[in-house]
């Protein structure tokens, strides 16, 4: 009986975790605090570069808190911490800022190792800011991804709930200008029950999905972003093509190449094509905000599926230049550019080595190795791999704020064709170009030919 009584108890226990992991998982928005109303109750213990003990929400009376939550596995929280060091310094009078470091809900982190990143952070970009340790505040304010950052009042009310911060957003606020202005694609300031609802298997607008429903047998419409617009996404489906809630200049990217979004996985687009639209407008208010946000926008297209050819992938309009056709005619009927692509020479990084005087780097073989250096921050070890394994390590862990814009190809002009061993560190893009040279390789900003898409005027 007793051996009974206690697996009744191991399963009564594991059904209980079973559902509270999967009530962490779903989207629930009563938990969501209210932009407008008081900010709830909070008190950070586990603190560093901290002048106070513990803070709470009284802690700095008269002054803007923000509120910047990011975790260990979240890169670009990590890559903006030296872009919100700027913004602590040039608001330090008005406003604090609080990185809270997070790991209520994931195996993934620890506060030992997110005190190790922020050591790195410090260490290598001169970061300078107050980091919170804290376990429970992600589940109280419903924190669903992360940079998730929230900007709250003297009064201690709630302004805006926001995914990324310029300096110029931040004053906005200050001054009561709107505070859903701008909004991007991971924001979530107001959403509804609406948007929780959004069935990717159904067209935006239809039954009330992302919006209000109306009757049609063709569709072609863009949508401006909205509190009820879910985060990016596209669905290519024969009879149906949308692209959802991305900056204007990406719609003008799929009109001109089919694609929105590459990164250095597809060789054609990235070493041909610059991934930076050109404008050439003086007024570019249909592509930012008065605070340097982009607009987002989304594309619905519902076409008749009898038209669909079947030799060839219609739905997605990478290999159909008449879905690309139909993106430009629509951008042209609404926002009126003269859009057009050209050869333009643009900025680039060659790659290249001299072996003279140098330590040759050809593998010796064996069994191939890629061993990350302390952890994905400091650099990486190569055993008989491609130099294309090299550049592919150098574009993920040094893009965004650790110095690598990701628009600028790296172009292979080694002439290496067999695997090499290579040991490379470095926190930073410049820190890694250094230890380059003593490997032998030549990491230098240089300009190719490129095809660009230019907007201007007509």
């Amino acid at each position: 009986m007793k051996k009974i009584l206690k697996w009744l108890m191991v399963i009564l226990v594991y059904l209980t975790y079973l559902q509270s992991d999967v009530a962490a998982q779903s989207v629930n928005i009563g938990k969501d605090p209210v932009i407008g109303e008081k900010f709830p109750e909070y008190e950070f213990e586990e603190l560093d570069n901290s002048e106070k003990p513990k803070i709470d929400g009284g802690t700095y009376k008269g002054k803007w808190m923000v509120l910047d939550f990011w975790s260990e596995w979240c890169g670009s929280c990590i890559r903006s911490m030296p872009k919100m060091t700027k913004i602590q310094e040039q608001f330090k009078e008005k406003a604090k800022i609080i990185m809270v470091g997070t790991y209520a809900n994931s195996k993934y982190s620890s506060v030992k190792s997110m005190k190790d990143i922020y050591a790195r952070m410090v260490k290598s970009f001169g970061v300078n800011l107050t980091i919170a340790y804290d376990d429970k505040l992600e589940t109280l304010l419903n924190v669903r991804r992360l940079p998730d950052i929230f900007i709250i009042d003297p009064d201690g009310i709630l302004r805006a709930r926001i995914s990324t911060l310029t300096p110029e957003y931040l004053d906005a606020i200050m001054h009561g200008e709107k505070k859903t202005e701008g909004v991007d694609v991971n924001s979530k300031v107001n959403r509804n029950k609406a948007y929780v609802k959004f069935d990717a298997n159904k067209p935006l607008l239809v039954a009330d999905n992302g919006g209000n429903d109306s009757n049609f047998v063709f569709r072609s419409i863009i949508v401006p972003h909205s509190d009820l617009t879910p985060p990016y996404r596209l669905i290519f489906k024969p009879g149906r093509m949308e692209i959802i809630d991305v900056p204007l200049t990406v719609l003008y990217k799929f009109a001109m190449w089919g694609v929105g979004y590459w990164d250095i996985g597809d060789k054609q687009l990235y070493e041909n094509c610059y991934s930076n639209p050109i404008l050439s407008l003086k007024d570019s208010a249909d592509f930012y905000t008065a605070v340097k946000l982009q607009k987002y926008y989304s594309y619905s297209f519902i076409y008749p599926v009898k038209h669909v050819n079947k030799k060839m992938n219609l739905a997605d309009p990478k290999d159909n230049p008449a879905l690309q056709s139909r993106i430009l005619y629509e951008l042209n009927s609404n926002f009126g550019y003269n859009v057009r692509t050209e050869k333009r020479m643009m900025p680039c990084y060659r790659l290249s080595y001299k072996s003279k005087g140098k330590k040759s780097i050809i593998t010796f073989g064996g069994s191939q190795k890629y061993e990350k250096l302390k952890g994905s921050w400091a650099g990486i070890k190569l055993v008989n791999y491609p130099v294309k394994t090299l550049i592919e390590y150098i574009y993920y862990a040094c893009r965004g704020s650790l110095g690598l814009d990701s628009a600028i190809p790296i172009i292979n002009e080694t002439g290496i064709s067999e695997n090499v061993d290579i040991e490379v560190w470095g926190t930073s893009f410049s820190d890694i170009q250094v230890d380059l040279e003593r490997n032998g390789f030549s990491l230098k900003l240089d300009k190719k030919e490129m095809e660009c898409v230019v907007i201007s005027y007509r």
